[in-house]
């Protein structure tokens, strides 16, 4: 239900309200699109349509590398950056960038070339994706593309919002972006003197393939793995030997 309202107060108020999914779209649909028009009046007349270009073109792909070139071919990479830039700003996208994670502060070793975007709110997302109510509560989680994406959304939007000052609203990943050997880490944070990556996955069940060797090429003991099953869980992963923690979703904010 969460993943379908999100936490804009005006759609939550009308979800408490009225228990009728259908309006709260309604509203999702306007803030959007209310997004959408305020555009012209902060940006110039030559920005305006490459701006809302990205903001469309994003919740289609949240979660994944941004490359330019799949967003407008014909525009400059220089100039698309910028509507990025601009939307971040507005605080209309959360950027997740590339550390190597090799050391503490992650931000030392960050790449800002390399960076993945998601929306501010999960609701906002599933809207523009034109997610439906039934496809969220009822559907199997294999009858729904974008279930993964959404779920990292979700997860996304409470760690960057997080009241935890080490955070400092700033979030970092990790890939390894190669043909034969590609590797990818949901979320990688600090606790005091510790690297720590978080994985997620949209059921209960998962291979954790790069999580490995993550760990093993970090040399590193502890990892978080957020999912559907309903209670916390602890396990040693033999194979690189270090501990996973399990944690539900619903618990991201103790994260």
């Amino acid at each position: 239900k969460y993943l379908f309202v999100g936490g804009m107060p005006e759609a939550v108020l009308s979800y408490k309200n009225t228990q009728r999914p259908d309006e709260v779209r309604r509203i999702q649909t306007a803030l959007l699109q209310t997004y959408q028009d305020d555009f012209s009046k902060y940006i110039k007349n030559s920005q305006t349509n490459r701006v809302r270009r990205v903001f469309q073109y994003i919740s289609g792909h949240l979660g994944q590398k941004l490359r330019y070139a799949s967003i407008d071919r014909e525009e400059k990479a220089r100039d698309l950056k910028t509507a990025v830039d601009l939307l971040i700003k507005a605080k209309l996208l959360i950027p997740v960038y590339h550390t190597n994670a090799s050391a503490l502060p992650l931000r030392a070793q960050k790449d800002e070339s390399v960076y993945k975007l998601y929306f501010l709110d999960v609701g906002l997302a599933n809207a523009a994706l034109g997610t439906t109510w039934d496809s969220l509560i009822y559907d199997s989680q294999s009858a729904l593309l974008t279930r993964g994406a959404i779920t990292e959304q979700f997860v996304a939007q409470h760690l960057f919002y997080s009241p935890i000052e080490a955070l400092e609203n700033e979030l970092f990943y990790w890939l390894r972006d190669k043909k034969s050997a590609n590797a990818e880490i949901d979320f990688v944070i600090s606790r005091g003197e510790k690297i720590i990556p978080v994985e997620v996955k949209a059921g209960k069940i998962g291979r954790l393939k790069s999580l490995s060797v993550f760990m093993f090429e970090k040399k590193l003991r502890a990892a978080i793995r957020m999912d559907l099953s309903p209670t916390e869980r602890s396990m040693v992963k033999s194979d690189s030997k270090y501990e996973l923690q399990g944690i539900p979703l619903y618990l991201v904010e103790k994260v």
